[in-house]
């Protein structure tokens, strides 16, 4: 795209890492990025900070307040979770989908043996696959690492 066509707008953001822990973060992380790709990375942290603000005005001012080099990403929950409480609840259809696999796979007889069934037979259709078994244990180890605190 060259400049005749494109509609670019540029915008001009001041920041103060001498007064603000937060502006200091976003000055090295600006600074560390590659020459060229500092332009994609203010970019991404904007959009990132529009699409906050899009599901609760409040939320971006909130962090950015919060926000310096000892921030955690379970602060950055904290503060999501006190402007929309329902922002890391499991999603209901999801999760009626992986019970119902897990029920399924418990409620499997073992072969003889109490080995698995052979490799090379395909699953019966109420029967879970490999990968939705492994799809299951997945969201339910990632359900453990970022567990409610409260």
């Amino acid at each position: 795209m060259n400049e005749e066509d494109s509609k670019a707008v540029k915008k001009t953001v001041l920041l103060y890492p001498d007064e603000k822990a937060g502006d200091r973060v976003v000055l090295n992380f600006i600074n560390e990025g590659m020459l060229k790709e500092r332009g994609r990375i203010m970019r991404a942290m904007l959009l990132t900070g529009a699409a906050m603000m899009q599901a609760n005005k409040k939320l971006p001012f909130m962090i950015a307040e919060l926000f310096d080099e000892n921030t955690t990403f379970t602060d950055i929950q904290r503060v999501i979770r006190s402007a929309i409480p329902e922002a890391f609840g499991p999603d209901d259809a999801i999760m009626r989908d992986v019970f119902s696999r897990l029920n399924a796979a418990q409620a499997m007889p073992p072969a003889e043996g109490g080995s698995s069934p052979a490799a090379d037979s395909p699953p019966a259709a109420s029967e879970p696959t490999q990968e939705a078994r492994h799809l299951a244990e997945a969201r339910r180890n990632a359900g453990n690492m970022f567990g409610d605190d409260d």
